[in-house]
């Protein structure tokens, strides 16, 4: 049968005592000096029982730098050799979905030679955020990158990747109303959800986002690079624009075999164009046909046929 609170403090003081007395083992009473004190007490979860492996944090008034010791299994802490002045101390305890938290207590003496004892009540100041997510064809999503965002926000500071079930969690979030979202990279795509719908996070609860869908958002280009007499040309830019536009918005090099890949490409119309320099030459082909971008898709540019652009005549 556990010890009432009253009996704790009764303890923890018959152990000051014990101490001043020199009544207990060398490793007890070299904790003591005459001129230092003791800060004891006892942490409860907000259920009545100890609370175990807390950390305490006691701070001297007018300082940011406490000092810091743990309870045990019967939710007991003890600091000898505090130096006399007013304490007040604070008790938190991290597990993997909450952080738990006393809050400062007020403002106690302590003396040379004697033992203050503090009772604290940790409890829940955050929450948590679950759900899972899937393709198209309701298959989960592992690794998916999920993002948070705090209300109407399109900001997202706050990240996690989904599990090998597709489930996700978004852990000690500050008690509000969120929503998420997710992307993934899959091959040359990106697929992405839509918003989730607003979920409200209190604390000491895992609020629930559902399950999110994720349909490819972006396409992927082709192209073939090939020099004046037909040869793969490797290293070669290929430069994409949006029909009309002469900005470049994306761009790759070619390997050994000529062929170049623009992942993630946002839908749209574009052309492409290949530029390929050596020391004397500077080569670049013209702009191709116009071609579609879809979601989850390839388009291919055609075969991109370099010519002589500026400086010395090419090499026969």
């Amino acid at each position: 049968m556990g010890l009432s609170r009253s009996s704790r403090k009764i303890m923890l003081v018959v152990v000051a005592l014990l101490l001043a007395a020199g009544a207990l083992p060398p490793m007890f009473a070299e904790a003591e000096t005459a001129a230092k004190g003791v800060v004891a007490g006892t942490v409860y979860e907000k259920n009545g029982l100890p609370a175990q492996n807390a950390t305490v944090y006691v701070y001297k008034e007018g300082s940011n730098n406490p000092s810091t010791t743990s309870t045990n299994a019967r939710g007991n802490f003890w600091l000898n050799n505090v130096e006399p002045g007013n304490y007040r101390v604070q008790a938190k305890r991290n597990y993997e979905t909450y952080t738990y938290d006393s809050g400062y207590s007020a403002y106690a003496q302590v003396a040379a030679g004697e033992t203050t004892v503090y009772d604290l009540t940790i409890d829940a100041v955050d929450g948590a955020l679950s759900g899972s997510v899937k393709d198209g064809n309701g298959n989960p999503l592992p690794g998916a990158k999920m993002y948070l965002y705090k209300g109407s926000s399109t900001s997202s500071s706050v990240t996690v990747e989904a599990d090998s079930r597709g489930m996700f969690l978004f852990p000690k979030v500050a008690a509000g109303e969120y929503r998420t979202k997710v992307s993934i990279g899959i091959g040359p795509y990106t697929f992405e959800s839509e918003f989730s719908s607003p979920v409200a996070v209190s604390a000491g609860t895992t609020a629930q986002a559902g399950e999110l869908t994720a349909v490819p958002t972006k396409g992927a280009v082709a192209a073939a690079v090939a020099g004046p007499n037909g040869e793969p040309i490797n290293s070669a830019t290929v430069n994409l624009y949006r029909d009309g536009s002469s900005v470049s918005a994306a761009n790759v090099r070619t390997d050994n075999a000529g062929d170049a890949m623009l992942k993630n490409v946002a839908p749209g119309t574009y052309q492409a164009k290949a530029t390929y320099s050596t020391f004397f030459y500077n080569y670049e082909s013209e702009l191709s046909e116009s071609f579609e971008v879809t979601p989850g898709n390839l388009a291919a540019s055609g075969s991109l046929n370099l010519k002589t652009g500026q400086g010395p005549p090419a090499p026969t």
